[in-house]
């Protein structure tokens, strides 16, 4: 059975995106980075949040970017979905961390 500080670092890396700004990539890499050689548990919850966060972050410049053509501007709604979908599922993610089970976030 996990601890609950080894719970709670694992859900830190999971609603670390209610830390708005750089908090959102930096927060589970820290603990991923921390915890690395140290718990398998936190190892496994903050790299599969460090994926999930990374991929939302590499969409959103890839938009930015794209923005400054129509096609930005057009697919910005899609992003929109996707971050909607991501709530939901890191909420669960970190519902599964806190009872001690692991989490695979979906691949789209």
């Amino acid at each position: 059975m996990n601890t609950k500080l080894e719970r709670f670092f694992a859900v830190l890396a999971h609603i670390s995106y209610l830390f708005f700004g750089v908090g959102f990539i930096l927060i589970p890499a820290a603990v991923y980075l921390w915890f690395y050689d140290k718990n398998d548990f936190i190892t496994e919850h903050s790299l599969e949040a460090l994926k999930a966060q990374g991929i939302l972050l590499l969409i959103g410049v890839a938009l930015f970017i794209s923005s400054f053509f129509v096609v930005g501007i057009i697919l910005l709604p899609f992003y929109a979905i996707i971050v909607l979908i991501y709530i939901p599922l890191s909420l669960y993610a970190s519902y599964k961390a806190l009872r001690g089970e692991t989490y695979r976030y979906p691949r789209i």
